[in-house]
This record gives C-alpha cells, structure tokens and sequence, in this order.
C-alpha cells in the first residue's frame, strides 16, 4: 500500500511538472547547422536563449546555415521561421539573428508585437554592436551579445519607447571581460600621467628664476631719450560661434513584408 502511495505522488509530481519542460527545452532556440559552436558553447546559448525568451514573452532564436538554397537571407529567414512554428501566441511573437556563412550575411528577422521592439534603426544598432565578433569568428560571443543586446531593446520597448532614430541606445555598462581587456592599457596611461605629474613638480623646484615681465632693471637710468613714437596695429580677433543643428523629430519605425505564407515581418541585415 505504501509502495502504491509513493508511485502515486511521484506520477502527481510528473504531471505537474512536465508542462515547464516542455515549455523550456522540447524544440531549441539556438540553431547551428554551420557547425560555428563548441558543445559548451551551444549548451551556454541554448540556455540563455531560454532566459531571455521567457522574461519577455517572446522566442529568441539563433540560426547558422552554409548556404540558403538559391533564396535570399530574408526570405530564408521568414520561410524558416513560419514553416518551423516559432513564435509565441497568435501573432507568432519573436526574434531571429540568421547567419550565412556562405555568403557572410547576417539578418535579424522580428514578427509579431517584435515588429515593434526591433525597429530599423534598432536592428542596425545591434548589427553593428555584433558585427566586429563575426568578422573576427568569435561566433559564441556575437550571439551571446545578440542575446544580451535582444533583452535590452525588449525591455526599453516594454517600458514605452523602443530604441529608434529620436531615442538612441547609448550604450550598457561594461561587462568585467571587457574592463579585463581594458585594464592593462588604462593602467599604463594612469602610470604615465603620474610619472610626467612628477617630474613636472620635479622641475618647477629646481627652476627659482623669477620671471620679469619688464627690463627696467637692466637699463641705466636716462641712457635713453625717445624722439617719437606711434601705435602700430598688429591683429585682431575675431569670434566665431556655431549655429545649432536643427532637432529631429519623429522616429525611424520598422519596415515590413510578407513572407510566402502570408505571415507579416520586419527586419535588416547586412554582410560582415
């Protein structure tokens, strides 16, 4: 009879928690069929793609191809997204980075209230932010900086504005990897400041002369008589001040077509 009780709760404790598992793992988010990721480096990603994905109620996906079948990265893009499911609710709700090695292109594809996250201007922001990873193979650290940059816009759209033309990304705090890889040439600046500081002082103590602004100590008196004198114009100065640049108004938006089923996207790309 105990037996059978703890067989029971055990089934009761499965079924209340095989919704969460399938909701966080039965279909993955990142999508290397270029072969671009170690095991780990997959396994890191996949996860964070998750995490993101969950906090803002939408799918974030990554997706690496060798080639597109003669289709463009945008139309590839679209057609995988719709034929694959991805989305969440109605409106299919998410964001997809899509890289072609093949042809070295990237495109972020945005369906759903992401049409709206991802602006034009945004999209290209995060392309450039990725770009520099990619041109240089660090493909682990240039979707990693998608994900990151992904859940930025995401929550700056939720909180009213997204990120556009007349509100610009300015930017997120350093990570520690990169105040690392900043250090050592921020500290031989900070030496080399100190070390001129020094030796600035250094030289103002050994210098005692006193300036003179006038020569009336070395002349002898009434040794010289002036039989004329005049003003002589040298220069002049003349104050240039800048005019403002007119304000913008208005944003960018996002730009959008309709795949070959129908389903409306937005999106930007670029080659790296």
């Amino acid at each position: 009879m105990m037996t059978r009780r703890i067989l029971a709760l055990l089934c009761a404790l499965m079924l209340m928690l095989l919704p969460a598992a399938l909701a966080d793992g039965d279909y993955n988010l990142v999508l290397d069929n270029a072969g671009l990721l170690t095991e780990a480096e997959y396994q890191d990603l996949e996860a964070k793609a998750w995490e993101v994905s969950n906090a803002h109620g939408m799918e974030v996906v990554v997706l690496t191809e060798r080639g597109l079948g003669g289709k463009s990265i945008r139309d590839y893009a679209a057609d995988y997204w719709d034929e694959a499911g991805y989305g969440v609710g109605t409106a299919h709700d998410g964001v997809m980075l899509t890289l072609d090695m093949a042809e070295r292109d990237w495109y972020i594809l945005t369906t759903g209230k992401t049409v709206g996250y991802y602006t034009d201007y945004g999209i290209q922001t995060i392309g450039n932010e990725i770009k520099p990873y990619l041109a240089k193979g660090n493909y682990a650290m240039a979707f990693d900086r998608f994900l990151d940059l992904a859940g930025s816009f995401a929550a700056e759209a939720e909180n009213g504005q997204a990120f556009d033309t007349n509100h610009e990304y300015k930017g997120e705090p350093e990570t520690m990897a990169r105040k690392l890889g900043k250090a050592l040439p921020v500290g031989l600046i900070a030496s080399l400041l100190a070390t001129l500081l020094g030796m600035g002082g250094m030289k103002r103590g050994m210098h005692t002369a006193k300036k003179k602004h006038g020569a009336a100590q070395y002349a002898r008196k009434d040794s010289m008589q002036l039989n004329r004198s005049m003003d002589i114009f040298l220069y002049h100065t003349r104050h240039v001040e800048r005019m403002p640049e007119p304000s913008r108004g208005g944003g960018g938006g996002s730009s959008t077509f309709t795949s070959s089923s129908g389903t409306t996207h937005g999106g930007g790309g670029g080659k790296f």
